[in-house]
């Protein structure tokens, strides 16, 4: 069993909502209290804190609408106030310091286009419930059932994770700009026989993308580019209290387009929508006036 939390923490509650958790109005971690603090998304240790301009697409049109501002960074009233400060000391400091190494080590590139980051002396089952709990956060409603066990990891890190959690890979962004997917699935309608479902978050330095498994997948072959990304799962196998020295070569992209997966400049991602005959399924829609709850995907550079 995996390092217990420290004595100081809260107690074990038992995972019955209060209200049915098939929208966002409940915690998406506790999912007993009301959904009243916002959570960031990236975190705003990564610098998603300040007023931007936003390019987001939207449900109801089905198209990119360049005219959204962001507030004091992107956000969205997923958790309470109670597990949103808990869990802001217990893995968000951690998190905020792993994203600073990374941005500051990761400027050598190769010739392929490969970026080396080196962390020392890091948490990685903290970073990993991180991962976990933004996970959490970009889901729409109808996922809410199949992620108890990941919820119990985010909260309390001991047990392991279910084989059919989402895996999270690594790239480095070397745009300054920021990108978050709510839970989607692609495939290819143009017969390359390829699918992926999952949600994904950047920031400047790092994306991270959260990819269900083969198997949820009905066994179709992920989308190519995932295979290029680090794939750190095991990080959740660590313990609490577990230090250890973090060596990663990641491939470098750039996000410059609010389609999820889509990397390169703005024609570049555009060709590769049509080269692949992307077909991007969006969950339900939500009347909310909150941009990612409303939206698919969100693009804002760093002020």
């Amino acid at each position: 069993m995996l390092d217990g939390q420290p004595s100081e923490g809260p107690d074990r509650e038992a995972l019955t909502p209060e209200a049915p958790p098939t929208t966002w109005h409940v915690c998406q971690v506790c999912l007993k209290r009301p959904a009243d603090s916002p959570e960031h998304v990236p975190p705003q240790s990564t610098g998603n804190r300040v007023r931007m301009k936003a390019q987001a697409y939207g449900h109801k049109s089905g198209q990119y609408d360049n005219s959204h501002t962001v507030y004091g960074g992107l956000s969205i009233r997923s958790l309470c106030q109670r597990c949103n400060n808990r869990l802001g000391v217990q893995v968000g400091t951690e998190f905020s310091e792993f994203a600073k190494r990374v941005r500051r080590s990761g400027k050598l590139v190769t010739a392929g286009s490969r970026a080396y980051v080196e962390a020392e002396n890091v948490y990685p089952q903290r970073i990993a419930r991180q991962f976990y709990l933004t996970f959490l956060s970009l889901c729409r409603p109808g996922r809410t059932e199949s992620n108890d066990a990941i919820r119990e990891f985010v909260r309390y890190g001991e047990e392991p994770l279910p084989s059919d959690a989402p895996r999270p890979s690594l790239y480095l962004n070397k745009s300054n700009t920021y990108r978050a997917a709510s839970f989607a699935s692609m495939f290819s309608a143009n017969g390359k026989g390829w699918a992926w479902a999952g949600c994904e978050f950047a920031f400047p330095g790092l994306g991270v993308i959260m990819t269900l498994p083969e198997e949820e997948m009905r066994g179709r072959a992920p989308l190519s580019l995932i295979g290029e990304t680090v794939d750190v799962r095991e990080w959740a196998e660590y313990g609490f209290k577990e230090r250890a020295t973090v060596r990663l070569e990641l491939p470098v992209f750039r996000v410059e387009h609010p389609h999820p997966l889509a990397f390169g400049k703005e024609r570049q991602a555009e060709r590769w929508q049509e080269e692949q005959g992307i077909v991007w399924m969006l969950g339900a829609e939500d009347e909310s006036d909150e941009l990612l709850k409303a939206s698919g995907s969100v693009l804002w550079h760093a002020g």
